[in-house]
């Protein structure tokens, strides 16, 4: 049996996993400057916490509406085209929002466009990643292909939240906040323009089914195959359950870590290094949770499923514990660190589930 290190080795030989990589991993670098600067930027605009929760529900409403239609694009045309434009348009908007806010022309309204944008753009693009891995990385190497790219990630969003935060922490007192803010969305749009040019060096193998049809017929076809994943979702009762259980998880995990981690950063002296500290808290859980699941990817499919549902009564009594001993700094990061255990532990678990269970031709519905 080839071992892991093995494993990556061959992976990183494969000539269409490497710009992958290497894109993501550019991205996650400047998502860092957004995640930090964009909930401390509406809560010093509105001073409202509702302005943030109104902002996170504009993002989360596109990817609720518009992922099956972002699978079964992912199914009918190439991935990487999919990654390539979704690195453009983010690009774009982020050297905006930096224009924006250097002109001191920036308003909250904007703010919640970019919001909506950036969630559209997601739930377009997100299917993609899984589906490009099912057609450059072979089926055995799916696990380790799959902790692979978001431990890397991972590492990366462990460390670079911190330094993000004590940078801008900088930037702040040197500068206006606006002017800091700025800087730090110059920074992200930057980095996905790299991912991009990264990206045009990769090839998913495929060729794509939509490369022939005229736009009234790509629309049908998106529209039918949407159809068809819906039905083949609801009828199958394994891949019903794993995609009720993601959204749920995903629900319980991120409303704690997009929401609450700002605000609670915003209450210290300096938020914005507070906010890298406590992101990068969360990072480093993640982790954990995704070199657990490197270990038991050779397990059977039976004992996985029973991963998932210890980690969830594990996730339940770690989110009460948060609730009861908010106001403790020292359980808020124990109970912040727990969580992002049992998200990256999930993920990946869950991630492989479906890539296993499922044809590849639905596999980005």
């Amino acid at each position: 049996m080839e071992s892991e290190p093995g494993t990556w080795r061959r992976l990183f030989s494969t000539p269409s996993f490497t710009p992958l990589w290497v894109s993501r991993v550019m991205s996650a670098v400047g998502d860092a400057f957004t995640t930090v600067c964009l909930p401390l930027l509406l809560l010093d605009l509105s001073n409202d916490s509702m302005a943030l929760a109104s902002a996170l529900a504009v993002n989360a409403l596109p990817r609720i509406v518009l992922v099956l239609v972002g699978g079964a694009v992912a199914d009918l045309m190439s991935p990487l085209k999919m990654l390539r434009i979704a690195s453009l348009c983010y690009g774009l908007l982020g050297f905006t929002l930096a224009g924006l806010l250097a002109t001191e022309a920036i308003e909250i309204w904007m703010l919640f466009v970019s919001a909506f944008v950036s969630g559209w753009l997601g739930a377009l693009s997100a299917p993609a990643g899984p589906v490009i891995l099912t057609r450059v990385v072979e089926r055995e190497s799916l696990a380790a292909a799959n902790s692979l790219m978001l431990g890397s990630t991972q590492v990366v969003e462990s460390a670079s939240p911190a330094v993000v935060g004590a940078v801008v922490a900088l930037l702040v007192s040197l500068t206006s906040n606006l002017d800091a803010y700025a800087l730090a969305f110059f920074i992200d749009a930057s980095t996905f323009i790299f991912a991009l040019v990264v990206l045009n060096r990769g090839d998913d193998t495929q060729p794509s089914a939509a490369t022939s049809m005229a736009p009234s017929q790509l629309i049908r076809s998106v529209l039918s195959s949407t159809i068809d994943g819906v039905r083949y979702a609801t009828r199958q009762a394994p891949i019903r359950a794993l995609l009720m259980f993601a959204a749920l998880s995903e629900l319980a995990t991120l409303g704690c870590t997009l929401a609450g981690i700002p605000l609670i950063a915003n209450t210290s002296e300096s938020p914005a290094s507070m906010l890298g500290l406590l992101l990068s808290t969360f990072s480093v859980g993640a982790i954990a949770g995704t070199s657990l699941s490197a270990a038991i990817a050779r397990l059977e499919v039976g004992t996985w499923r029973l991963v998932l549902m210890g980690t969830s009564d594990l996730r339940a009594m770690v989110l009460v514990a948060l609730g009861l001993s908010f106001s403790y700094f020292g359980a808020v990061v124990v109970g912040i660190f727990l969580t992002g255990v049992v998200r990256g532990l999930n993920r990946i678990v869950a991630m492989t589930l479906i890539q296993r269970i499922a044809p590849p031709e639905a596999m980005g519905r």
